[in-house]
C-alpha cells in the first residue's frame, strides 16, 4: 500500500489511562470532528497503558453505535494495553506503528476496602460478564471466535506487527 497520511486537523490523540477524564476529553474532540464533517475520516492515534474498562467500552459504543462516522481510523504507537485495546477495535481501520504492540490480558478489578462475601461473589460475577462482553467485543472485530479470543486474553500475551494482523486485531503496518 502507498504513503498513508492522516489530516492533522481530524487526529485525536489518546494517551495514558483510560478513565472518565479521558472519556469525557474524548466526547468532545470527537463530537467537534463530527459535527464539522460526518463523511471525512477521524483519526485516533492511540498510546495506552489501559485503565477502566467501563469507560473504553463507552468510548468503543460512542463511535461504533451512538454517533457513528463514514471511516474511523485508529492507530496504536507504542504499547495499546488493556481496556485500550477494547478503544482501537472500535476503528473501521486499524492501523499498528512498526514498533507497537497490543497487550491482552483478562479482566481485573482493583480492590480497597473490607467486602462481604456476598459483595466479592457480585463483584466476581460482574467481572465475568464485563469480561465476556469483552470477548464478543473482539470476535466480533477480528473475525475469530470467542473462544479464540478469551484463549488469548487469558494467555496475557503481546501481539505485534504481523501477528496482529493474522489475528485480525490490524489491517496495517506503518512504516516509512
Amino acid at each position: 500500500m502507498g504513503k498513508t497520511e492522516f489530516d492533522p486537523r481530524r487526529t485525536i490523540f489518546v494517551s495514558g489511562s483510560i478513565s472518565e477524564r479521558q472519556l469525557n476529553r474524548f466526547r468532545k474532540q470527537y463530537c467537534a470532528l463530527v459535527e464539522v464533517d460526518v463523511e471525512k475520516p477521524i483519526n485516533v492515534i492511540m498510546y495506552s497503558d489501559g485503565g477502566a474498562v467501563e469507560a473504553a467500552l463507552a468510548m468503543y459504543d460512542l463511535v461504533r453505535n451512538v454517533i457513528p462516522v463514514k471511516r474511523l481510523n485508529m492507530v496504536a504507537t507504542g504499547m495499546v494495553a488493556s481496556a485500550a485495546v477494547l478503544v482501537y477495535l472500535a476503528g473501521d481501520y486499524r492501523y499498528m506503528g512498526e514498533r507497537a504492540a497490543l497487550y491482552l490480558h483478562p479482566v481485573g478489578r482493583d480492590l480497597e476496602g473490607r467486602f462481604s462475601p456476598r459483595e466479592l461473589d457480585r463483584l466476581a460475577t460482574e467481572g465475568r460478564d464485563t469480561e465476556q462482553r469483552c470477548h464478543a467485543i473482539y470476535a466480533e472485530r477480528t473475525g475469530h471466535s470467542i473462544s479464540e479470543m478469551a484463549r488469548l486474553m487469558a494467555e496475557e500475551m503481546q501481539i505485534r506487527g504481523p501477528e496482529a494482523i493474522s489475528y485480525g486485531f490490524a489491517q496495517e503496518i506503518l512504516k516509512r
